[in-house]
């Protein structure tokens, strides 16, 4: 063999070894030339995004509308071994809003190219980007329920020696009435989300080209309530179903959507949602649509853990539609240390 077989048999076998590296990673590959011009061109980009992409606004209405009674439960006047005096529940609630104090946003950039060009022009930004704030949730209560709590001593003289149990039994309920009263619940708010721009070729100038939705949990995801799915139906009749996850058929709020691929409506057009819930507590539900600052929430009634309403876009382009998700039971006793609630994020292209 001469030595230009050789070299063509060497040329053959890197070819043959990229390729393959391509094809076992969808991900992409660190893309080690960015300049200090690719950051501050994607973050120029970002910047004209904000208002699309704010994952606070969801949170920043004025105020939640909110005016329901809430019955005293068998667990509320049950007889307790643990030492308790009284027991503070809310009997009826008159509305709700937050106090937020907004955080340094974190970004995180990584710059690559697609694995299926062996050329580095494919290049891009994989942007983290979380927007966070110190939360205080204040809630205005129109009444309270007060249990009060005596210990009964019981001693057992059958063992040798006797035992004493001590157990808590209620002696009184009343219902405290108060013309302006709030309670408060302070916590941190995180909503995180994936987004991908492309850069234009031969110059460091980047324009968006995928994003993600989100999804946040209060206190984390074991303890906030679940969404099962939620289901849009358009007027057409055509019904698709989203969770949480990234799925195989682009139906997850974590997928990373391409742009013009998004889920779209017609502007105006009727769309049903069907909010479908699990677990065994009661649940409050708001969502809140749109493109621009949200100023109205609704309220939905869940009833067998299925919340519905109809809904209808009226911005063109990039609108997101949010579905919050409180855990009554947290929301009802003032001391508990936490207020389980998720919220999640669907990103909708809205179009004439």
């Amino acid at each position: 063999m001469n030595k230009s077989y050789f070299f063509l048999l060497s040329v053959i076998v890197l070819f043959v070894g990229l390729v393959s590296v391509s094809c076992e990673r969808e991900s992409f590959m660190r893309w080690p030339w960015e300049t200090r011009e690719d950051s501050l061109a994607v973050n120029e980009v970002l910047t004209i995004w904000r208002d699309s992409i704010n994952g606070l606004k969801v949170i920043n209405a004025p105020s939640y509308p909110l005016n329901i009674s809430i019955p005293l439960v068998p667990s509320d006047t049950a007889r307790r071994t643990t030492p308790i005096d009284s027991l503070i529940k809310i009997a009826k609630f008159r509305d709700f809003r937050y106090v937020i104090t907004e955080r340094p946003r974190f970004t995180e950039y990584i710059f690559g190219r697609k694995n299926d060009s062996i050329e580095t022009r494919d290049t891009f930004c994989y942007v983290t980007y979380q927007d966070s704030a110190d939360c205080i949730a204040i809630v205005g209560v129109d009444s309270v329920w007060r249990i009060r709590f005596t210990p009964d001593t019981a001693i057992d003289t059958t063992v040798t020696p006797p035992e004493t149990t001590i157990s808590y039994y209620v002696t009184s309920i009343s219902k405290n009435y108060y013309s302006a009263r709030e309670a408060e619940w302070h916590f941190g708010y995180k909503a995180r989300r994936y987004l991908e721009l492309r850069k234009e070729n031969g110059a460091p100038r980047y324009y968006m080209r995928y994003l993600t939705g989100f999804g946040t949990y209060l206190p984390d995801n074991s303890l906030a309530p679940t969404i099962s799915n939620i289901i849009l139906k358009k007027i057409s009749g055509e019904t698709d179903t989203f969770r949480y996850r990234p799925t195989h058929n682009r139906r997850g709020i974590m997928n990373l959507f391409k742009l013009d691929s998004l889920y779209t409506v017609n502007q105006g057009d009727s769309v049903e949602l069907k909010i479908t819930l699990s677990g065994s507590d009661s649940y409050l539900v708001y969502i809140s649509w749109g493109r621009s600052q949200l100023t109205s929430k609704y309220f939905l009634p869940v009833s067998n853990n299925v919340a519905t309403k109809k809904i209808s876009f009226s911005e063109l382009g990039l609108n997101h539609l949010y579905i919050e998700v409180l855990g009554l039971s947290g929301l009802a006793y003032p001391t508990r240390a936490f207020w389980p609630k998720t919220v999640w994020a669907l990103p909708v292209r809205v179009i004439e």
